[in-house]
């Protein structure tokens, strides 16, 4: 998953679409405030030796976070993070608990 601020655009992963090839072709469009989830090790290297921006800003901020959410944080280390092939209408309730309803 990508959300593209600058450019106005989000790149929802679907299934059996080529869809790393398009996020790593993508992440060349990305600057530091956008949103890109990782993907494998082998297509983050990818990225990285096209000189593309690797995942970042993808964990969600501790302010959207609920008592289960802290009791996995505290127990596991859990973070609650944004993830490929993740569906729409949950990347829009995230975003709109991050403010980011604009652009969902």
């Amino acid at each position: 998953m990508i959300i593209a601020h600058k450019h106005k655009f989000i790149f929802f992963r679907t299934r059996k679409t080529a869809g790393s090839s398009l996020e790593i072709a993508l992440s060349e469009f990305c600057g530091k405030e956008d949103i890109i989830a990782p993907i494998s090790k082998k297509e983050e290297e990818m990225r990285r030796q096209l000189g593309f921006l690797e995942a970042q800003n993808y964990r969600l901020p501790y302010s959207t976070y609920n008592s289960r959410d802290w009791s996995r944080l505290v127990a596991g280390g859990f973070h609650k993070k944004l993830y490929n092939h993740i569906p729409a209408a949950t990347a829009k309730k995230i975003s709109i608990q991050r403010n980011m309803g604009d652009l969902l």
